[in-house]
């Protein structure tokens, strides 16, 4: 799945100015001490009221699908939608599912089937 498009656009993307402290923030992260700061945890995951799209790939290889039936449990209000045969980019990956589910949810106010 990776085209010329897709490498141009990442190009593009690391090629600006400020790429470098992007990636550096976010790569923090993976430090664990950083990161258990930011873990899913029930306590502070259950004060979210707003009606929650939790949207998830069968194949993402950075949380399954165990992760997404843990954080809607905890949700008092979320709606899962699990793209099948996706992994990390679904964006990419399943372009036309991804963005009429985002559709249906946000601007429809429908739970996506």
């Amino acid at each position: 799945m990776v085209t010329d498009e897709l490498v141009n656009l990442r190009r593009a993307v690391y090629s600006r100015p400020d790429a470098v402290r992007a990636i550096t923030n976010m790569l923090v992260l993976q430090d664990p001490a950083v990161r258990a700061a930011y873990a899913w945890n029930a306590g502070w995951v259950g004060r979210i009221t707003a009606p929650t799209l939790l949207l998830w790939t069968d194949h993402d290889p950075t949380g399954g699908l165990d992760e997404a039936a843990m954080l809607q449990a905890w949700l008092p209000d979320a709606r899962l939608h699990v793209i099948a045969d996706a992994g990390h980019w679904p964006q990419w990956e399943k372009r036309d599912e991804y963005l009429r589910v985002h559709h249906e949810f946000l601007i429809l106010g429908k739970d996506p089937v």
